[in-house]
């Protein structure tokens, strides 16, 4: 894999290319296409990631969300909220004070 490296072609691509019958030469020297995306509103972005970046959630959350047939506008805009936002805990001998630490 030193070679893709050198060549700036993704590891699981050129392992996919070898896999389907592609050259040696081919699977290094060919080109990955770069897919600009659209959001719901039909801004475009250079890659998946970059807009997820400008909406603020994770490229992994994002894929979930579309995989388990959420909309393109939901997946983006969907934010959770937090139910935790304060509560008290009492034990035998100790009040808590709890609050949500994830960002809402």
């Amino acid at each position: 894999y030193e070679m893709t490296r050198h060549y700036d072609i993704d590891r699981k691509a050129f392992a996919r290319r070898i896999r389907d019958g592609w050259t040696l030469k081919d699977a290094l020297t060919v080109k990955q296409k770069r897919h600009a995306v659209k959001d719901h509103l039909g801004n475009t972005y250079p890659s998946v990631k970059k807009m997820c970046d400008a909406y603020g959630i994770k490229t992994r959350m994002f894929h979930y969300r579309i995989r388990n047939g959420w909309t393109l506008e939901k997946a983006l805009t969907y934010y959770p909220v937090c139910r935790m936002e304060s509560r008290y805990f009492r034990t035998d001998s100790y009040s808590y004070h709890y609050k949500c630490s994830v960002s809402c």
